[in-house]
């Protein structure tokens, strides 16, 4: 797929690293070009995973979790327009999240919430209106990241962007059982 040579540059050092690699590796598989399902014997899978997580837990405040900054967009999108946001069913996936989390026994666990959110996400096409939806407010996203994390830093935008809209294209079929892929090497 000639897609993965418009992504912008990223620096070997970045956070993003991972999750563009991962990116490229599945983007350019034939088979999922052509609209297989990414499931969890996909061995790229545990790295995008990791790099979506990666990029999602940077720069998070001590007393937070990113997790929390998503759960708490359903509150703070419900307060405004839901029209104006990319992704209205913010509430929606929060809720399937929990549930799912509860189902599972982990409800505790707020990596765990966090991550069937991920995969939720990706199954459903919405990680990048999610994504693009949570970042629209800077005071939102200050409330839970230092100034200094990868996504309170705009710069980062366009490659998140870019990475976020080719996983879009892809088709994912994961199990609340596959959470564990985040945890593999």
């Amino acid at each position: 797929m000639q897609g993965a040579r418009h992504f912008p540059a990223v620096p070997s050092d970045s956070v993003a690293t991972t999750l563009n690699d991962a990116v490229i590796a599945l983007i350019t598989n034939e088979s999922y070009i052509r609209r297989a399902p990414i499931t969890a014997s996909e061995p790229s899978l545990p790295r995008l995973l990791q790099g979506l997580e990666k990029v999602f837990n940077d720069g998070v405040h001590d007393e937070s979790s990113f997790w929390n900054f998503v759960e708490h967009s359903q509150q703070t999108m419900a307060q405004d327009d839901r029209r104006k946001y990319n992704n209205p069913n913010a509430k929606e996936q929060v809720t399937h999240a929990l549930a799912q989390s509860r189902g599972a026994g982990m409800d505790a666990m707020q990596n765990h919430r966090g991550r069937l959110w991920i995969m939720l996400c990706l199954n459903t096409h919405t990680l990048l209106d999610a994504l693009t939806s949570l970042v629209a407010k800077k005071e939102f996203i200050l409330a839970y990241y230092m100034p200094s994390a990868f996504l309170a830093q705009q710069c980062n935008f366009p490659l998140l962007y870019s990475l976020l809209n080719q996983l879009n294209k892809l088709h994912f079929k994961l199990s609340p059982m596959d959470v564990g892929l985040f945890d593999r090497v």
